[in-house]
């Protein structure tokens, strides 16, 4: 995975197949590389808020996942893990990070 302005310079033409990060990793790596760079950064904790997803349920229903993913997302806040902070430590070498994201109706919490 590449973020620009975090490691897009570890980039190689042999490479097939290139993604790039989630929105969570791309709003968050470049601030905390150039953070990190200057200052350190010791341990951090991020929390994304997203609207409703298409995976979630609409209706209370139950979830074979966990209970948080049976609840109604139009009318709840759901608290969910994050994929960002994994890849933080997998592709971005920032082993300081941990996260949790937040589900809503819309983001005005």
């Amino acid at each position: 995975m590449f973020v620009c302005g975090v490691n897009e310079k570890e980039y190689k033409s042999d490479i097939d197949i290139v993604f790039n990060a989630s929105c969570t990793t791309n709003c968050l790596a470049p601030l905390a590389k150039v953070i990190n760079d200057r200052f350190g950064i010791v341990e951090g904790l991020m929390t994304t808020v997203h609207a409703m997803t298409a995976t979630q349920k609409t209706v209370e229903c139950p979830s074979s996942k966990d209970w948080r993913g049976g609840r109604a997302a139009s009318f709840n806040i759901i608290p969910s893990s994050t994929g960002a902070a994994k890849h933080f430590h997998m592709e971005l070498h920032f082993h300081i990070f941990s996260g949790c994201q937040i589900y809503s109706r819309n983001c005005e919490i």
